[in-house]
């Protein structure tokens, strides 16, 4: 009889640890550019492992209408990695709509590319994502230097300086990561 309860609590532990995943709901109110939005708390929310154009650069404006298309006016489903927050004080989250990988899709079409700064959950799925819209030509990736670098990335404040980069022709060192497809279930792979 105790064995039967113990066994019935571990899997009420278990069922619980499941259910306390990182995902939560909101409703997106802003865009305010092709990877940070706001939701209806008034938080700002940054698309984790993914980085977009910044205004005045290249396909900034493609990257945000896109953006608008996706998730505007609609509930989203977050979730959470290992980081909460950026060093801005936005909230670091993947999102969904009706089961699309929005971050995924964005890196995808070409709008923002991989930015793994750390070991992220669906980092080799971006990558793969990258390569696949590196290969096609898409957006920022129409108009590159020849190597792994968009060209807007040149004029990046959060690059090295022009000349190293002019200098070197790219690093391809730097390390990457993607997917193959926009369909995905949270918590999934």
């Amino acid at each position: 009889m105790r064995c039967k309860f113990v066994i019935a609590l571990l899997l009420a532990s278990l069922l619980s640890l499941c259910a306390t995943q990182s995902y939560e709901k909101a409703f997106v109110v802003e865009v305010i550019d092709g990877d940070t939005i706001r939701i209806e708390s008034g938080e700002k929310v940054r698309l984790l492992g993914i980085n977009a154009p910044e205004k005045g650069q290249k396909f900034y404006g493609d990257a945000k209408k896109r953006l608008e298309e996706l998730v505007m006016g609609k509930e989203v489903l977050m979730e959470k990695d290992a980081k909460n927050r950026d060093k801005y004080g936005r909230l670091l989250r993947y999102v969904y709509v009706n089961g699309t990988f929005v971050n995924l899709v964005m890196v995808k079409e070409g709008l923002a590319y991989a930015y793994l700064t750390e070991s992220l959950k669906y980092g080799e799925d971006l990558r793969k994502a990258e390569e696949e819209a590196k290969s096609l030509r898409l957006g920022v990736w129409s108009e590159s230097l020849g190597c792994d670098e968009p060209l807007g990335c040149l004029f990046s404040t959060e690059r090295s300086n022009l000349y190293s980069k002019l200098m070197g022709l790219c690093s391809k060192d730097r390390q990457r990561v993607s997917s193959t497809s926009t369909l995905f279930k949270p918590g999934g792979s």
